[in-house]
């Protein structure tokens, strides 16, 4: 989806395509309306529970795939 918002970024997501692991956490309401509301307070504390429960990669390890 972020490709179609010009100010969009990404966050590739632990859940081996399935999103079973996202729907587990309950946030992929939260992380749906944050991104289509362009909510920005929202997107931090969608974004900090995703990498509390462990469901972003480490960008700044290369090795972390």
């Amino acid at each position: 989806m972020a490709e179609f918002y010009p100010q969009s970024s990404l966050m590739l997501l632990r859940d081996g395509h399935a999103l079973g692991k996202l729907r587990a956490t309950g946030l992929q309401r939260e992380l749906i309306r944050s991104f289509l509301l362009e909510d920005n307070q929202e997107k931090i504390g969608v974004y900090q529970s995703l990498q509390e429960a462990g469901l972003l990669y480490d960008k700044r390890d290369s090795n972390n795939l």
